[in-house]
């Protein structure tokens, strides 16, 4: 293979923000590397949120759907007390059926969206970490990623 790539890459940079963007179809052991990163993540023990970038990816195979779906089961009880979400973000119709399947199959133990364009994932995100009262972060990453406060009505 001449061309250099990275299959899953998971950006902390803005924490409690958690950015992982997914590029074509990776190897069983690419795969289970990115599951490895995604628990050592989870591990810190702190309330973060997902945005997951599915934008160049070209699915999973039914061993990864498996391994995925077990890693889940693994992980439930640490998902449910630091994951507040995900927005996961596809304009593919394939993955976005894809996702849509596996979701349903096996639903996340937080609130989850699906969204065409990576400005509405981190907007979602952000007021997910406001809802949970993580307000200073929520503020300093919509500085951080360009995005103005909204005012809100009321």
């Amino acid at each position: 293979m001449s061309e250099s790539r990275c299959f899953a890459s998971l950006d902390d940079s803005h924490w409690p923000l958690l950015i992982t963007r997914i590029v074509g179809e990776g190897s069983n052991q690419e795969f289970d590397d990115y599951l490895v990163r995604s628990t050592r993540s989870m591990e810190r023990g702190q309330t973060h949120v997902l945005v997951v970038d599915l934008s160049d990816a070209a699915g999973i195979s039914p061993e990864q759907r498996r391994r995925l779906e077990q890693w889940s089961r693994d992980h439930d009880e640490v998902m449910l007390r630091t994951v507040v979400g995900a927005a996961y973000i596809t304009s593919t119709a394939v993955v976005r059926l894809a996702l849509s399947v596996l979701l349903y199959a096996r639903r996340p133990p937080y609130p989850y969206i699906i969204v065409t364009r990576e400005q509405q994932a981190h907007e979602w995100a952000i007021k997910r970490l406001e809802d949970v009262g993580l307000h200073a972060s929520a503020g300093r990453i919509r500085r951080d990623l360009g995005l103005l406060s909204q005012p809100r009505a009321g």
